[in-house]
């Protein structure tokens, strides 16, 4: 039988020591959240959570307090083990007053950041790919992570899940030397795990970004993608936090075609990096030039002044 071994991993205001006997699953889930041996201390802190990965029939994953008193247990599907709300690392589900999850893939760009809502059989891979490609990086290819009391979004640096239209388009950019993993869904088919720092930008696992903008993106029957306002609360977790912590965000609706369309509607929302003027009719207020070289209108010259030219 394997020997456990603990890993330390890091993520925004919360420290987690893990123990598994297959640390390298642990690792490519969460590569960049992992400390060093280094720079991990010898002792866990006191306020370090405890999270153990237990073998049996079934495996199940079991919680700990900083002082070992046991908070959690129950039954471990095995990795990438993040399909269903909450996933156990960190564990949100001791967690439930302080974080609301939605699914979602997160980008932020020039202090912009933005929240593509969807389950994952939705473009939201391909669209969140797309403005990788323009300057985008990801704070979190599947999880809206948000402090309720402070509004800071969480850079929570899982796997990016590629099928359909994102896997066909870069299947053949992951090669030997891309960490990847490949399993079979019931719903989609085949799905690739990719680790997104292998294929896009990301943010740093200390990033602070704040006041997302959530855009849920859905099908249409226009052959062009469509930006536009859209109230909508978004399926979380904990459900009945979700509307008081996502009250004040900024919602919008983004159509995309009924097949592709993710270039066309990265196009869109690479404008709320820039000054949002996607459409007049959209944003009216923001699609004046911010720094006109010229008056608007023609002034007309008072009578009997005069200009002269310095050279």
């Amino acid at each position: 039988m394997p020997s456990a071994e603990s890993l330390t991993l890091e993520f925004l205001g919360i420290t987690v020591r893990a123990t598994t006997t297959a640390p390298a699953d642990l690792r490519f889930a969460f590569g960049p959240h992992i400390v060093a041996d280094a720079a991990r201390p010898a002792h866990a802190s006191a306020s370090t959570l405890h999270v153990d990965f237990v073998d049996g029939d079934p495996p199940h994953v079991v919680v700990r307090a900083p002082d070992g008193t046991p908070l959690l247990n129950r039954p471990y599907r095995g990795w990438p083990g993040w399909e269903g709300v909450p996933p156990p690392v960190p564990p949100f589900a001791v967690l439930g007053s302080r974080y609301v999850l939605v699914q979602a893939a997160v980008l932020t760009r020039n202090g912009t950041t933005v929240a593509l809502i969807g389950s994952p059989q939705s473009p939201r891979a391909r669209v969140g790919l797309a403005l990788a490609q323009r300057g985008w990086s990801f704070v979190s290819p599947q999880l809206l992570v948000l402090e309720r009391d402070s509004g800071v979004v969480m850079p929570y640096l899982a796997p990016l899940e590629l099928r359909g239209e994102a896997l066909a388009e870069l299947r053949g950019t992951i090669g030997t030397r891309t960490p990847h993993r490949s399993i079979v869904s019931p719903v989609s088919g085949e799905v690739v795990l990719v680790r997104p720092e292998a294929v896009a930008p990301t943010a740093r696992v200390r990033a602070a970004v704040k006041n997302p903008v959530l855009i849920r993106l859905c099908r249409g029957d226009d052959e062009q993608a469509r930006l536009d306002y859209w109230n909508f609360v978004p399926a979380a977790w904990p459900a009945d936090h979700a509307a008081e912590a996502l009250v004040h965000a900024e919602t919008l609706r983004l159509e995309l075609p009924p097949v592709g369309g993710a270039e066309e509607a990265a196009g869109l929302v690479d404008s709320l990096a820039g000054g949002r003027c996607t459409d007049p009719t959209l944003f009216p207020d923001e699609c004046e030039e911010p720094c006109p070289d010229a008056p608007r209108t023609p002034q007309a010259t008072p009578v009997g002044s005069t200009a002269s030219v310095r050279t």
